[in-house]
């Protein structure tokens, strides 16, 4: 690393961390994490442990503590405190003083820039797509292509926005309450106060905003559709301040419009101010807050001309529509009752120790066990067949049998979307093997060895490859790549995937590809060492085919590693290019 930039006074230190693997010719930070044994998503977010910390520190010669006060370390414990796999600044700030992202932007509550009273922007103005802190640093969205530094945040010129700002990033900087600006809340802690923001939105939820009439209050985010978060918890952490001061003024002009709703809604909200009273730092506030959320029971009245409903009418709209059998196959028989060997489903269920007979059903369709109709439109099970079904599914009896439950064992798999019936259908077949610690047990008793829980993963990654393909994650453990990387190779046509799903947003979701594609990959595709074992040739002589032209790097700008064609690597021992 040659080129070692300095570090701002209020710059985030995920943000020098990128300007400064930029300055040196790196594109993307995966492949650091990597060798860091550090989660991408905690060095984006701001998170650093101690490692990194001081492999930084050998590379800048900056001391560990002052990179840590630039991270998000102290507040990373805090839930919902830090905006996560999103970026949110000011347009004026980077025009100013140049393209790198200060760490207050990074708190959820902070919404506006109190130097140039801006609104922070948490999208692109020209495509409105989030903001990753990769492409901000690059000041340039992966988009539409638009330069981040060109934008214009909205100027708040609210006095009660921009005095409710002042107090929460106050409180950010000193950890701890220490103003008079809001006598109520003086002394808690920054956590306390998201406690308390959160439980009073859904008091405001539904009413309009004291910063924007128009604009109506939502206690909760839109995660899957992504729209600006920053405008919403502007309008919240507002909101929450004029609630609170002038204590107790507003909090009761509050109280009264909120007793003109409907009962149902209103004492949701009252319950969800109740449980602050559970929360140690915050009974103080509560003990405040506790005569104003009562409210009188109101009587309910009917409408003046209530729309009559014949009793016949009322009657049949609550009718269910019975169905006769759930199950789709069985087999009818000519008597009027069952003779004795016959039990009814419900008791088959109970036997297993499965909840209903809906699973039970199921085992019937996938014809593991029979079902009998009689002329009275009863269903039942042969009893002799149900017991052994019993006994060839729960497995052998061992006393000090331990391991993983049939729920637990679901619940490893579940990502996998492995149901009970298929799990069954797999221990018939002898490919799962469970044991019985209770003697003459039901299913739910059985247990699964480690051996087991390798073995059904095994099938089951299998099945979804032969189903579907690799999974991305398998395909960068197969290749040896990270994600951008994997990407990057979508891009030169090396690698496309054979299924992929999106998201309702249209942003791909996840992604299968085909084995034999890999494989074809795999074979062609070489490393250094792999070509020198392959071919009989020493590092010496490809590094200088490399710097001589003779050979590229297949993988040019995706990796730290040199990638050989195994087709320009043949050719060249062909013309002898290679002595």
């Amino acid at each position: 690393m040659n080129i070692v930039p300095r570090i701002k006074k209020d710059e985030s230190l995920i943000s020098y961390v990128l300007r400064f693997i930029y300055a040196n010719g790196y594109t993307n930070i995966r492949g650091f994490a990597k060798d860091w044994d550090a989660s991408v998503s905690d060095i984006r977010n701001n998170i650093f442990n101690r490692k990194v910390l001081g492999t930084i520190t050998a590379w800048t010669g900056i001391p560990v503590s002052t990179l840590e006060s630039h991270s998000h370390n102290k507040w990373g414990r805090v839930p919902k405190l830090i905006n996560r796999n999103s970026v949110k600044y000011c347009p004026s700030c980077v025009k100013e003083r140049g393209v790198y992202h200060q760490s207050l932007w990074n708190i959820e509550p902070v919404t506006i820039c109190l130097e140039h009273n801006e609104l922070l922007l948490d999208y692109c103005v020209r495509c409105k797509e989030k903001i990753s802190m990769d492409h901000f640093i690059m000041d340039v969205c992966p988009h539409c292509e638009g330069v981040f530094s060109y934008a214009k945040g909205p100027v708040i010129s609210d006095p009660l926005s921009l005095q409710a700002q002042e107090w929460i990033q106050s409180l950010i900087r000193s950890e701890i309450a220490e103003s008079d600006q809001l006598p109520i809340l003086k002394g808690i802690t920054v956590k306390e106060y998201l406690t308390l923001a959160n439980r009073l939105s859904h008091l405001l939820q539904g009413c309009h905003s004291v910063a924007n009439h128009s604009y109506v209050l939502n206690a909760f985010k839109n995660t899957k559709k992504y729209r600006s978060n920053n405008e919403s918890a502007y309008h919240l952490h507002t909101n929450v301040y004029h609630l609170l001061d002038a204590f107790p003024v507003n909090f009761k002009n509050t109280m009264e419009r909120i007793s003109d709703l409907s009962p149902k809604i209103r004492n949701i909200k009252i319950k969800a101010c109740l449980q602050l009273q559970y929360d140690a730092g915050l009974k103080p506030v509560f003990k405040l807050l506790a005569p104003l959320l009562y409210i009188p029971s109101h009587c309910i009245h009917k409408p003046s001309n209530p729309r009559k409903v014949p009793d016949t009418l009322q009657k049949h709209s609550h009718e269910a529509t019975k169905v006769a059998c759930a199950a789709n196959h069985y087999i009818i028989l000519d008597q009027e009752v069952p003779a004795e060997g016959f039990i009814r489903r419900s008791e088959a269920a109970n036997r297993l120790g499965v909840s209903d007979k809906v699973q039970l059903n199921e085992f019937i369709n996938n014809k593991l066990l029979t079902l009998y109709q009689f002329k009275k439109s009863q269903y039942y099970i042969n009893e002799r067949e149900f017991e052994l079904f019993l006994k060839n599914v729960r497995g052998t009896y061992q006393a000090d049998s331990k391991g993983r439950t049939l729920h637990e064992f679901l619940m490893q798999f579940r990502s996998y979307k492995l149901k009970l019936v298929e799990l069954v259908e797999m221990i018939l077949q002898g490919k799962i093997k469970p044991t019985c610690p209770v003697k003459n047990g039901k299913l739910s008793d059985v247990v699964f060895s480690h051996e087991e829980l390798l073995s059904c993963r095994t099938l089951l990654i299998h099945r979804r490859r032969d189903q579907k393909g690799y999974t991305k994650e398998q395909v960068e453990r197969l290749l040896k790549v990270d994600y951008a990387t994997l990407l990057g190779l979508e891009r030169l046509g090396i690698l496309q995937p054979k299924e992929e799903l999106f998201y309702t947003s249209g942003k791909r979701r996840i992604s299968y590809y085909d084995p034999e594609c890999i494989e074809r990959i795999q074979e062609r595709y070489l490393t250094i060492d792999q070509t020198c074992s392959l071919y009989g040739i020493s590092k010496t002589v490809i590094q200088k085919c490399f710097r001589e032209g003779k050979l590229h790097d297949s993988f040019h700008g995706l990796t730290k590693k040199y990638i050989v064609d195994r087709h320009e690597i043949e050719r060249c021992l062909e013309n002898r290019d290679l002595c």
